[in-house]
């Protein structure tokens, strides 16, 4: 017999699987033609019916069997989604082990490949001059199902540019180099020509990447040509003959696809990471209500506390690019205002934290706010300002703490800088004013010409009745004058422009009404600096007005998608600074997800500094390739999305 009986395993895993012992697929009262099996001749019939049961079984227990060895292969794969590696075993529940009895982490437990992989910036923080020159991978452009289209197609465009770019520097860099060794310029004129002619063929004929499908496109020709002009562009202005090729020369696209990820480590020497956080992003950190991003949370899960660090990514570099220009000494018609976006947990706090980090660095002066949800609801109470113009309100105690941060991070760099006197009565009274020359111990307080910024924000950090004066006369003083740069950043600017908080009678005498947040004293310098504010109509969209940016300096806000914000106010701030993009108008830069080489270099990052299931990895994630693809795919390149992914 070609088919072999069926063994009793056999009969038995096909009871299992078909409904146990009793069960047979003919054991019905009546049989297909409606007689009881019963009521049959027997005999030969039986035997048949009882092969093609056999047969069938046999059948039924081979796609049993295949279907199992397609199981076994997947639970071989590393896919979270079939089994859970991490699960805890009944002898783990019953061991009786603590915490305490579980291995320290330390760095020897981090594997060659992440530590290699790894890069740190020489110095921890580079300065905004640094930072703005720095080749930096690009990031992941938005997919066009995200409802807006615009930003792949940027990608898609830069993407095409890009390898095109490197195609003709690749076919002409020697001929380029032959070309700069001429010694005439008629020479070199006819040899550039000449270039020109038989540049765009080369490159056609060179098979590389997409190369035969772009060579078919109509503007193919336009394409190469404009590359090779802005690469013999830079050529030229790093050999010192001609202008400089602007924006590209100061990082190409070729040097940026060619870069690998760095981070930068805002820790400074000598600072103990177990304890607060780094000077030089104060005061960013945790809050025991809702916190700021979730970036803060990396640090706090990492078992190497020696090191905090953020990594540089262009959307910072082109941030720092612009603070580099609008802080230059006698900078004039330059952009001084920069508006920050994105989707959540991509890292837009963590963008805004590394430009503090390296605008403090750069020796720049950094007002920082960088919860906007705690300061729009969380603001003890609210009083009328009865000093100044304008139906202003204060916010005493937030103030206080803002005067107490900014002298805390910037007193070195504010010493020898002064408010006249006269001018500070713009926001103080003259009996607040007595107050505060009077704690410098100046007996001759009412005859004083100045007073030192670092004594108006000492008197602002000691007193709420003083607080919103102080507060406000030094950011006047700041944004007006031209001795140092002055950075305002304000993280969850789009908080402001939701429904309000703060209500008073002298604003509403039926208290329906919240009081909007550009006649906040607190908040009302960096309303007027991004040249926007909240409308007080019904609705209560956001307008523009006339900005009034810092002399010597700029302002950086970000939104914020993990707090309860309404879409339409965070879609119209959107929409109003992307509608003043230009020349002395708004740069918007937005944080896109991470690139697979970014994801690579962070998930590196997780294993060198101790976080999550990294920890005691050793390597056995960031050396296998499907392991590491999974956490890009459940991720999504959303930072927030792969901590979690690693954690859990």
């Amino acid at each position: 017999d070609s088919n072999p009986a069926l063994s009793a395993d056999d009969m038995e895993t096909y009871d299992f699987l078909s409904g146990g012992a009793d069960f047979h697929p003919l054991d019905d009262d009546d049989d297909a033609f409606g007689t009881s099996r019963s009521e049959g001749d027997g005999g030969d019939d039986g035997a048949d019916d009882d092969e093609d049961d056999e047969e069938r079984i046999r059948q039924d227990l081979e796609e049993e069997r295949k279907a199992q060895a397609i199981r076994d292969e997947l639970d071989r794969r590393t896919g979270r989604g079939w089994t859970d590696d991490w699960s805890i075993t009944e002898e783990d529940w019953f061991a009786g082990r603590k915490l305490d009895d579980l291995p320290d982490w330390s760095p020897e437990l981090c594997s060659r490949m992440s530590l290699e992989r790894v890069k740190v910036v020489d110095g921890g923080v580079p300065t905004l001059s640094a930072l703005s020159s720095m080749p930096l991978p690009p990031s992941q452009a938005l997919h066009p199902a995200s409802g807006n289209p615009k930003p792949y197609t940027k990608h898609a465009r830069r993407s095409i540019q890009k390898e095109i770019q490197a195609a003709v520097e690749a076919t002409a860099a020697d001929r380029v180099t032959k070309i700069m060794s001429l010694s005439s310029w008629e020479e070199k004129q006819d040899a550039v020509d000449e270039l020109f002619e038989s540049v765009e063929e080369e490159v056609r004929n060179s098979g590389s990447g997409r190369m035969s499908v772009l060579a078919a496109q109509p503007k193919f020709g336009d394409w190469v040509e404009a590359s090779l002009e802005r690469y013999l562009k830079n050529v030229a202005a790093k050999a010192g003959e001609g202008e400089s090729g602007g924006e590209d020369a100061e990082s190409s696209p070729v040097e940026d696809m060619s870069a690998t990820p760095v981070f930068m480590d805002v820790l400074e020497k000598g600072e103990d990471g177990s304890e607060g956080f780094p000077r030089l992003v104060r005061p960013f950190q945790s809050h025991h209500k809702e916190g700021t991003g979730r970036m803060v949370e990396e640090w706090d899960l990492a078992a190497n506390k020696a090191t905090k660090r953020i990594m540089v990514r262009q959307c910072v570099r082109d941030i720092a690019q612009t603070l580099e220009e609008a802080g230059k000494e006698g900078s004039d018609n330059v952009l001084r205002r920069v508006y920050v976006k994105g989707n959540a947990g991509v890292g837009k706090s963590a963008a805004l934290a590394a430009i503090v980090a390296s605008a403090r660095k750069s020796g720049q002066i950094v007002l920082y706010l960088p919860d906007g949800d705690r300061f729009r609801k969380l603001g003890k109470y609210v009083r009328p300002n009865n000093h100044r113009e304008g139906d202003l309100y204060d916010l005493p105690v937030l103030a206080m703490e803002v005067c107490g941060h900014f002298l805390e991070s910037h007193a070195d760099d504010l010493e020898g800088m002064a408010i006249d006197a006269q001018e500070a009565t713009q926001y103080l009274t003259p009996d607040e004013l007595r107050k505060v020359t009077s704690q410098e111990g100046d007996d001759e307080a009412d005859a004083a010409d100045s007073i030192s910024l670092v004594d108006l924000l000492k008197a602002g950090s000691e007193s709420t009745s003083l607080s919103s004066g102080c507060y406000a006369a030094a950011i006047h003083s700041l944004m007006n004058q031209t001795e140092k740069p002055f950075v305002a950043v304000v993280d969850g600017f789009n908080c402001y422009f939701d429904h309000g908080h703060y209500f008073h009678e002298a604003y509403d005498p039926d208290v329906n009404k919240a009081i909007p947040f550009q006649k906040i004293t607190l908040l009302k310098p960096l309303f007027e600096a991004m040249g926007v504010e909240k409308s007080e109509t019904r609705k209560g969209l956001c307008r523009s007005v006339e900005a009034k940016p810092m002399k010597r300096g700029a302002i950086v806000v970000g939104t914020t998608e993990s707090h309860s914000v309404a879409r339409m106010f965070t879609d119209h701030l959107s929409d109003t600074m992307e509608a003043q993009q230009g020349d002395d108008g708004v740069k918007v830069v937005e944080v896109l997800p991470f690139s697979p080489v970014e994801t690579e270099h962070i998930v590196a990052n997780f294993e060198v500094t101790g976080v999550g299931r990294l920890r005691f990895d050793r390597g056995a994630t960031v050396m296998n390739d499907q392991e590491v693809a999974y956490l890009r795919l459940v991720s999504g390149g959303n930072g927030q999305n792969l901590m979690d992914a690693c954690i859990i």
